[in-house]
Order: C-alpha cells, then structure tokens, then sequence
C-alpha cells in the first residue's frame, strides 16, 4: 500500500521507492512487486534533473571536490532524491529503511526480504541488496527459505543504489556527508571509511536491476573524453581508493 496514513513503520521498518511523478511504467512495476507488502511503503517524488535546486547544488564550492570531472544534473537529482528519503526516515522513527530505486526487480516477495534482513545482526549500517563484488568474505550467514545468505565484507563495493537496507545509524552520517556533493551518491558510498560507516553486502543478491527494461537510465554515460588531463586524474582517484580498499578491507566496524 502506498497509503501515507498507515502507521510509519511496522517492526520499525518503513520501505522508500525514488521514482519521478511522471515514470508511470516503472511505479507501475513498483505497485505491482509491492502488492501484497504488509510493511509501509511510500513512493519518493524523485528530484529533478533540470530542478533549480539541482542547479543550484551544481555551484556549491565542494561539488564534485573528490570527482574527476563535474557532477551530471541526473547525478545531482540521484542524491538529493535519497537524501529525501534519509530525512523522512529520521523525522520519523524508522528504525530500518528499506531504500529502493524505481527500477529494481525483488527476487522474493518483500515480506519475505524483510524478515531475512531482521536476521541479520545490527553492527551494519548499511548492506547493499544488489550486485556480486569479486572479492569478499562473510561476516555472517543466514538461512531463509532453505537458501543461504551472507553478510559480506567487500573488498570493494558494487557502484548501485538500486536497493539498500539502511539502519537508523547511517541516517545522520548520510545526510551530512550528502551535503557536500563530492561525488556521485554510488560512488561517494563506496568510500565507506569517509563517513565511517559499516557498508556490507548480501551474498547473493536478492535484488536485480532492470533499467533497460523500464527505458533505461536517466543519468548519461560517466564516461568523458580521453584528454590526458582526464586519464590523470581518473587514473590518481583509481590509485587512492585501492589503496584505501586495502587498508579497510580487513578492518570490522
């Protein structure tokens, strides 16, 4: 139900979908995932890309400070449209926000995702529902449905905010860090020892992501010309977040 009257949590949970106004397919496919959900659900009018807020956020001093290039409008609008659903979630007691982009596809029934996550023990902030990275190890193993589920520690974290399960105590290191605009929202959360904040990942994956199947993605290519200044910098921003991947990995929060 996508009901704005319900109670605001059930068991502390509330569930977020991002999505904009006018992307009728994809709530179409959200309404119909979230059909039989018994926890609280609401859609989250996604920011603009041509806003005047985004726009505004485009010329802050720190705006895409730890980047390699400049901050797309779509990029903007991605992260200022989850810092909507961080600033619900702790104005209103939601003790776990399940945060899901408009373009995910539950490979469970959403009850069942919920129930296998209240599992898990509470030292993650944050465990990402899509994505395999290459190199991990588990924190913690849960079984549901005669299948099991780790809680991983990734060497390096998959770039992709389709769907993540964030605990009330990520919610103020979020909407603080989201201040800065430093880089994109995927990438700014894989440098997780800059908030800190424990981000783990679920193994395997219990989410997909179906963008090409809804019209694709709103935000353009990353991808910039090869002038050697760009190579420089993409390549020296590479060199430092490995390093840091070493230095963390082993490294329990």
């Amino acid at each position: 139900m996508n009901d704005l009257t319900q109670a605001v949590t059930k068991n502390g949970v509330r569930i977020y979908v991002i999505s904009l106004q006018q992307a009728e397919q994809r709530r179409h496919s959200v309404i119909h995932q979230l059909a039989t959900c018994s926890y609280p659900w609401q859609f989250v009018d996604a920011v603009r890309a041509d806003s005047d807020i985004v726009r505004q956020s485009s010329e802050l001093p720190t705006a895409s400070r730890k980047w390699h290039k400049p901050l797309r409008g779509g990029e903007i609008a991605c992260y200022l449209s989850h810092q909507i659903a961080w600033r619900h979630a702790l104005s209103h007691d939601v003790h776990h926000a399940l945060i899901l982009e408009d373009d995910f596809q539950l490979l469970d029934q959403a009850d069942s995702i919920i129930e296998l996550l209240l599992k898990f023990d509470t030292t993650s902030d944050i465990i990402k529902l899509f994505g395999k990275p290459k190199r991990f190890y588990a924190l913690q193993t849960v079984e549901q449905n005669h299948k099991e589920y780790q809680l991983c520690k990734a060497f390096s974290l998959p770039a992709v905010t389709v769907a993540q399960w964030v605990n009330r105590s990520a919610l103020p290191h979020l909407l603080q860090r989201s201040e800065l605009l430093e880089r994109p929202i995927d990438i700014d959360m894989k440098h997780y020892w800059e908030y800190p904040l424990a981000i783990h990942q679920l193994c395997p994956a219990i989410v997909e992501e179906i963008s090409a199947q809804l019209g694709g993605s709103g935000i353009t290519n990353r991808k910039t010309g090869k002038t050697m200044l760009v190579v420089i910098k993409r390549l020296l921003h590479k060199v430092i977040y490995y390093w840091n991947c070493m230095k963390f990995y082993r490294q329990q929060h």
